[in-house]
């Protein structure tokens, strides 16, 4: 019979978790409700297909994976600086579009 630590423990939930739960869920309905409130609208009704349903017809096919990878992290940003990622070229527009932060 040898020693086995999950002999000693079986069936032992830590107290700690079960007392975050209750914040943990909190916590995730924050981040739930503030998720995806970057993406306003599409002023492209391709780039909108391909956001919603994954069809390329209105995009250029070998664009298609960029944009995915955008378009993901843009759904699920809360700031704009969340965008700023090396090599996306996230950059202020100014005048009428004073605001706005397009990544290329």
């Amino acid at each position: 019979m040898g020693y086995s630590p999950y002999s000693i423990a079986e069936g032992y939930r830590p107290r700690c978790i079960d007392a975050l739960r209750p914040d943990l869920a909190l916590i995730e309905a924050y981040i739930l409700e503030q998720a995806g409130n970057m993406i306003k609208s599409f002023g492209h009704k391709g780039l909108q297909a391909f956001f919603e349903r994954g069809t390329k017809a209105g995009i250029r096919p070998d664009h298609a994976s960029k944009l995915a990878r955008l378009l993901a992290r843009l759904d699920v940003a809360i700031r704009d600086q969340e965008m700023n990622l090396p090599g996306w070229g996230l950059h202020p527009l100014s005048n009428d579009l004073k605001g706005h932060f397009p990544v290329c």
